[in-house]
């Protein structure tokens, strides 16, 4: 199973020495809320280290192996010679956790560029006629549209040189991400005169089943990004559906005014 990022720490000063941490859920973060009024104090502190780092290595006390267990997390974070290293380690893992989140966040909005057509070419190639700045195009891209292809059909290779998905590769969450999304827009939309947003209580559904409920960590980093991408996804597809109906509509008063007008010579 697809399991949350986290995050390993090692101690400034002795290497060998590690911690490895993950994220906050919403309501964790919502509990430490009281907290920082204190400025960030020893209380913070030791609560957050508690809550966020799930393992370590290489601590001991007394010359023994001392486990990550609650008690003894809290028992180190409180142990006031340790307050510099527990606000390092905090600093670390927060730099760690919002750097993976840019990534993993650019990462799924240029799936979701290529996806609404935003994306476009930076570089030319005359035997295509394709020029920097050109939109980019899905029949345009061979891992998109296979042997469908619009080269295909004038026997071309396609342009993979100047291709903005030559090196695009989904990251694991976002390709996961991705699955869940198509599951739910198959089997957990309402289509009634007209297509519905994705509703909670068919993405809670569709969560539990694939093992990640809302509630835990891993659910929670899953559900805000099915948000966003079922925002931009669906509103596209809602937009492209109005543009092409008034388009129709338009053609249609066309064909009904020549007609009147044959009708009237």
């Amino acid at each position: 199973m697809l399991q949350a990022p986290t995050f390993e720490v090692s101690h400034p000063k002795h290497p060998e020495v590690l911690f490895v941490f993950r994220g906050l859920l919403p309501h964790e973060g919502l509990s430490l809320f009281p907290l920082t009024k204190k400025e960030y104090g020893p209380s913070y502190l030791v609560e957050s280290f508690t809550i966020a780092c799930i393992n370590w290595f290489n601590i001991s006390k007394n010359g023994e192996d001392l486990p990550c267990t609650e008690e003894n997390k809290r028992y180190f974070a409180s142990i006031s010679q340790n307050t510099h290293l527990i606000n390092y380690l905090l600093q670390k893992a927060e730099e760690l956790a919002s750097e993976n989140e840019r990534e993993e966040s650019e990462n799924l909005q240029q799936y979701i560029d290529f996806e609404i057509g935003e994306t476009k070419y930076t570089e030319s190639s005359k035997e295509h006629q394709i020029d920097a700045g050109d939109p980019f195009h899905r029949n345009w891209c061979c891992k998109l549209s296979g042997d469908e292809n619009v080269w295909t059909l004038y026997g071309q290779e396609p342009p993979c040189h100047i291709c903005p998905r030559r090196d695009f590769q989904l990251t694991p969450i976002n390709s996961y991400i991705i699955q869940v999304w198509h599951l739910l827009d198959f089997c957990g939309r309402n289509r009634g005169m007209q297509e519905e947003p994705l509703n909670a209580p068919s993405i809670t559904e569709v969560l539990r089943y694939k093992g990640c409920p809302p509630e835990s960590l891993m659910g929670s980093v899953i559900l805000d990004k099915l948000i966003r991408l079922e925002s931009a996804l669906f509103g596209y597809r809602i937009k492209k559906k109005e543009k092409e109906r008034k388009k129709a509509e338009m053609g249609k008063a066309k064909n009904e005014a020549a007609q009147v007008s044959r009708a009237g010579r």
